[in-house]
């Protein structure tokens, strides 16, 4: 399922963000929806996606203990994201979930490249070694 602006434009986290910005954002994202009582993340297990809860709860177990329950717009699986370690945590659905993902590769195009300089790039003409197809200057 692909992920609207309108959605994402309701979340605090991305409420910062241009009407381009977003679009940019949720060309990286995928919208899923998960049962109750499914894991999404597994501690001590490489983990390959970032979530952002959009509807319904998560709890957290660190050495199998309840950590706490997280619910819409809180985020998990940046961690293991950057730093490209094991889990350190168990996330499993309390509830249905509707959540956005970003997988490693999604997740490095969005830290990585910001926006105005996709869009740049996008515009890039390599005949002439400019954006929007403008002559080099002198």
């Amino acid at each position: 399922m692909t992920t609207s602006v309108d959605n994402l434009r309701k979340i605090p986290l991305f409420s910062r963000l241009s009407d381009g910005d977003l679009q940019f954002l949720a060309t990286k994202m995928d919208e899923i929806i998960v049962p109750a009582g499914s894991a999404l993340i597994t501690e001590g297990r490489g983990n390959h996606d970032f979530f952002l809860l959009a509807d319904g709860e998560v709890d957290v177990f660190v050495s199998g203990t309840h950590r706490r329950t997280l619910g819409p717009n809180d985020f998990f699986g940046e961690i293991s994201m950057m730093v490209l370690n094991p889990a350190t945590a168990t996330v499993v659905t309390r509830t249905p979930v509707r959540a956005y993902v970003m997988s490693h590769l999604q997740f490095l195009e969005v830290i990585i490249a910001p926006p105005w300089f996709c869009r740049e790039r996008s515009n890039y003409n390599p005949a002439t070694g400019n954006a929007s197809g403008a002559s080099p200057s002198a």
